[in-house]
């Protein structure tokens, strides 16, 4: 069986069932999944209202399981399927009612299904709800890097509307171009998200100083980042903690590509620049927050994503923890060296 197919003899709680409106899946449909090189072909058969029985097939190894999966909400075109047992498959439908695609909240990759026939009344012609801000916090024109894995793409956006931009994208890697429209459609605090086309939402928090915003994409994983010429005017700082950890310098080593430092400027509040090497240098500048530490685990805060826990180490010169957002898989861990000694210490990679 296939090391995330596990069907362990639980009780699942009974989870609510979010009012579906109009939004019916097909009752057969197939479902791709995939987790870096590995891919799954999952093949779905209605068994009652809003639940489906998921036949699934490893595509380079032919293993097979049997789950049941159940939509726990669907607002508008976003939508949350739960595999019982087991965790989220949270995404949006296309604005043709004919897809949709999303990640994964317990092992990060992907996931994308499609039929013939729209499942959303006007499809093709709806667009998102805007709520539109007191003060809309993007510029006119402005650059944004997109990345994924070891790919990344550049966004040059040009205003079209109020909250509305078009915009063409050029894979960093190959070269290749495209075009896209984008619109603001939530500015809530220092969160933000932004709807492209029929794609999804790219959500990201508005950093201390309005000079930049971070954040993940809905349909795809990795992150953005736009970096901003001025101060928006439209978030308030955040109010340092009270709680601090040890150190005023971190390097934070994830798995893959990337490497922070995050500074304690103040007591419980890092500021964490991130930089991703690859084919195409990503960085990304962001304000965390300890929510709590008992001398030994610690609880920080990514402001509109999730959270980071870890475990101080006796001789306190490491942190070691993991993270709870889309992305973050169960074997997801990072470790963080306290005021390294960049001459005695041994080089961390």
């Amino acid at each position: 069986m296939l090391r995330w197919l596990r069907v362990g003899l639980l009780v699942s709680l009974a989870l609510p069932l979010a009012s579906q409106g109009t939004v019916q899946l097909p009752a057969n449909w197939t479902m791709k999944q995939w987790v870096g090189s590995d891919t799954w072909t999952w093949t779905m058969t209605r068994t009652a209202a809003n639940t489906w029985r998921g036949a699934v097939r490893h595509d380079q190894t032919g293993q097979q399981g049997v789950e049941t999966f159940t939509i726990t909400a669907s607002e508008g075109t976003r939508i949350t399927l739960h595999r019982a047992g087991t965790g989220n498959y949270n995404g949006t439908i296309a604005t043709d009612g004919k897809s949709m695609s999303g990640v994964c909240s317990f092992i990060g990759g992907g996931w994308s299904a499609s039929w013939d026939t729209p499942i959303l009344p006007g499809s093709g012609t709806s667009q998102p709800a805007t709520t539109t801000p007191a003060t809309t916090p993007l510029p006119a024109q402005f650059t944004m890097k997109q990345w994924s894995g070891s790919e990344s793409w550049t966004w040059m956006m040009n205003r079209t509307g109020a909250n509305n931009w078009a915009a063409t994208v050029r894979q960093d890697q190959t070269g290749q171009q495209g075009s896209g429209n984008f619109t603001l459609t939530r500015v809530e605090g220092n969160r933000i998200t932004i709807h492209r086309g029929s794609t999804g939402n790219y959500q990201g928090v508005i950093a201390a100083d309005g000079k930049s915003i971070t954040g993940t994409c809905d349909f795809i994983g990795g992150g953005w980042s736009i970096a901003l010429t001025g101060a928006t005017g439209t978030v308030a700082p955040p109010q340092p903690s009270a709680v601090a950890v040890p150190g005023s310098s971190l390097v934070v080593i994830y798995p893959g590509p990337c490497t922070a430092i995050w500074t304690q400027n103040r007591p419980g509040v890092f500021d964490a620049l991130t930089i991703c090497q690859g084919p195409a240098t990503a960085s990304f500048r962001e304000t965390l927050t300890v929510e709590s530490f008992d001398g030994t685990a610690m609880v920080i805060q990514r402001p509109g994503l999730g959270r980071y826990r870890g475990t101080l180490s006796a001789d306190r010169k490491t942190i070691r923890g993991s993270c709870d957002w889309a992305g973050c898989g169960p074997n997801y861990r990072w470790t963080a060296y306290i005021d390294r000694n960049w001459n005695d210490d041994p080089p961390l990679r």
